[in-house]
């Protein structure tokens, strides 16, 4: 189970900013809602919009913890269900903020703010080898930083069919596709090694899943043998 968090989202408060508004919706009616005095609420959280983010740190904390002492990429696959866990943890309040997210711009930019961070954390654990690990060399930087969004973006695809549709089968889902992802850029790693300067180009649709994308990858590097 996720650590409990030391400042929790109230999700009365989230539900509040729902009913009323995100703008409309006072400071003093938040903290009411969280059950705590105005000072408290900005002593604790500081604005509307860092309450609603305020278990932020802890998934960014839960992913590092799931680092710590490993090396690989195959490390990065608890790392991204650590996540997972701890979204999934308060089905009432992680649909609440998604619903919340779709009707407030400005929270999705932050929201957009996490995905970069979480983006960071893994490629840098990547690029920096892990534990007990030399540094990746120069021609594997591409495929570190495209493991790292591709793990990110399959995670977050999960996720929102996860809020959707609520089944502890996502979850098991969730863990086949990124032990496959992190499968294939072994495979294409090890052709990238191989292949001293050779630049692979792939192409593929815009709206293409990050399983389809490293699907192409795949197959070209061994059309090319």
């Amino acid at each position: 189970m996720p650590t409990p968090s030391r400042h929790p989202v109230p999700a009365a408060a989230v539900e509040l900013l729902l009913e009323r508004g995100f703008d409309a919706t006072s400071v003093d009616e938040l903290a009411a809602a969280a059950g705590v005095s105005r000072s408290t609420f900005f002593r604790r959280y500081g604005s509307k919009e860092d309450m609603v983010f305020s278990d932020q740190e802890d998934r960014i904390r839960a992913a590092a913890q799931a680092l710590d002492g490993t090396s690989g990429p195959g490390a990065l696959v608890p790392a991204a269900l650590a996540v997972f866990d701890h979204h999934t943890s308060n089905q009432r309040l992680s649909q609440l903020r998604h619903e919340l997210l779709h009707r407030v711009p400005a929270l999705r930019d932050r929201e957009l703010i996490s995905t970069h961070r979480f983006e960071r954390l893994f490629r840098t654990f990547l690029l920096e080898g892990g534990s007990g690990r030399d540094p990746l060399p120069d021609a594997r930087r591409t495929s570190a930083v495209a493991l790292a969004a591709a793990v990110v973006a399959v995670h977050n695809d999960h996720l929102r069919a996860w809020l959707r549709s609520p089944s502890a089968q996502v979850r098991p889902r969730l863990e086949a596709a990124l032990l496959e992802l992190v499968r294939r850029h072994g495979a294409a790693g090890a052709a990238v090694a191989g292949g001293g300067a050779a630049t692979v180009v792939v192409v593929t649709a815009a709206d293409q899943s990050p399983q389809a994308v490293a699907a192409a990858v795949e197959r070209t590097l061994r059309e090319r043998g």
